[in-house]
C-alpha cells in the first residue's frame, strides 16, 4: 500500500478494484484512476472515461 501511497507502484485495475470495496467507495472511479495512471506512466496523453 505504501508503494502505491508514493506512486512507485501502480495497481492493476482489479487490485483497484479491491481498493475501492475495502474502503467503501466506487469501484469505476478507482479503476479509472488506476487505468489513467497507466497511460500517464507510458506518456500516453490520453483520458480514461468508464461509464
Amino acid at each position: 500500500l505504501c508503494d502505491i501511497e508514493k506512486e512507485r507502484r501502480i495497481p492493476s485495475p482489479s487490485r483497484a478494484a479491491k481498493i475501492a470495496g475495502k474502503l467503501g467507495e466506487p469501484e469505476s472511479f478507482w479503476v479509472q484512476l488506476a487505468l489513467q495512471d497507466m497511460l500517464r506512466k507510458e506518456n500516453l496523453n490520453l483520458v480514461v472515461s468508464i461509464g
